[in-house]
């Protein structure tokens, strides 16, 4: 539906470089905001991206359905056409790369993931097809680091070196940023603000019910200044 007089101008005054979105585009609720007439979420699925992207208030949007298995890099490259240039899609790294469980199907822990953090998956699964895919449409690249088990919680200077041993092996992207969304606060110290520095990586603020107030994550936010800003909040 054609956006309010209200909406063009708060777009109008955002700087260029900031974008909002969401994490999907699919969101029936918005009848009245973002749709003129009602559909079903499957409907929006599929052909909403276009109508939430002429939005001037929503300049990005989360690609998230990557998290639970690999997307190729025709799938970005529909997502792509559908939005304008100046657009830009936030991506979650497949669980395959940023979950240290295999998991069952009601979600619990089995076994222990071979390929957690492994940088030739992150490559191959993710970053090649999603570059080729997106292009200058890229924001940014999440590594969203499920919970760890306990055993590797103990071993966190052994986790920090897996992790800053995939993000050197990954190529500079064509635009955007890569970031590192965590849920445990051991993750939360100058070793790890070090180790994306060195990296050319991101932290990605979150509010999480995981993760300490935002006022605890900004020492972290504030070693790695300046820089983009990647910004994911759980509202639920």
């Amino acid at each position: 539906m054609p956006p309010t007089a209200e909406d063009r101008a708060l777009a109008a005054a955002l700087p260029a470089q900031v974008h909002l979105g969401s994490s999907t585009w699919s969101y029936p609720g918005w009848q009245g905001l973002v749709w003129a007439g009602r559909h079903s979420e499957a409907t929006l699925s599929k052909t909403g991206l276009t109508a939430y992207a002429a939005h001037p208030l929503l300049r990005a949007v989360g690609i998230d359905r990557g998290f639970y298995r690999p997307l190729a890099a025709s799938e970005f490259e529909r997502y792509a056409g559908q939005v304008p240039p100046d657009f830009r899609f936030t991506v979650k790294a497949p669980s395959l790369v940023t979950d240290a469980l295999l998991r069952s199907d009601d979600g619990r822990g089995r076994d222990p993931n071979p390929l957690f953090l492994d940088a030739t998956t992150a490559l191959q699964d993710f970053i090649e097809p999603a570059c080729e895919g997106l292009g200058q449409r890229i924001g940014a690249l999440v590594f969203q680091i499920s919970p760890l088990p306990g055993p590797l919680l103990a071993r966190m200077p052994e986790t920090l070196d897996r992790l800053h041993a995939m993000l050197r092996a990954l190529p500079p992207l064509p635009a955007g940023v890569v970031a590192v969304e965590v849920r445990d606060p051991q993750w939360l110290t100058p070793e790890f603000a070090a180790l994306l520095r060195d990296a050319g990586a991101r932290y990605c603020l979150g509010l999480h019910p995981k993760l300490p107030p935002l006022a605890e994550q900004l020492p972290l936010l504030r070693a790695l200044w300046p820089g983009p800003l990647v910004v994911r909040w759980n509202l639920n």
